[in-house]
């Protein structure tokens, strides 16, 4: 039996705070699969009105901050979400083995207004133990 805690085994890495996105596209912060075998991402969705869409996709890089050399990753595209979506949540897996760079993301674009979400990104199954010590810098406790 394994007595570690959960948040010993998985990282959050990044996030997409919630907000209300207004046709504009919000990236979580990044998964370093050089640190992880594994990344989850959870793409929580409210209100999208009438006219709203929402669409998501898990995007590599070279570099941390997705300033260079970004590539969407095949496969790692959701179905578009429209306003009988509210309240949904859409999962993304992903192996390190399916990217051939460093880093993930999940990129949301949001058109043409006001669709509320937010979006959370793990790392799975860490290379060197405990999770924890790549969790982002915005994590404020830990309750065991």
């Amino acid at each position: 039996m394994n007595s570690s805690q959960p948040s010993e085994r998985i990282a959050i890495c990044g996030v997409a705070n919630p907000q209300t996105m207004n046709n504009n596209s919000f990236p979580t912060g990044p998964v370093d699969l050089s640190k992880f075998h594994e990344a989850l991402f959870l793409l929580i969705v409210g209100d999208i009105p009438t006219s709203g869409t929402l669409d998501a996709k898990l995007q590599e890089s070279d570099v941390a901050n997705f300033a260079s050399g970004v590539t969407d990753i095949p496969g790692k595209t959701m179905m578009q979400l429209v306003a009988t979506d509210d309240n949904k949540q859409v999962v993304f897996n992903l192996k390190a083995e399916e990217c051939s760079k460093r880093y993930a993301r999940l990129l949301i674009t949001a058109s043409p207004h006001n669709n509320i979400a937010c979006a959370v990104a793990l790392g799975i199954k860490p290379r060197h133990a405990p999770a924890t010590d790549d969790d982002a810098a915005t994590v404020a406790q830990i309750v065991t």
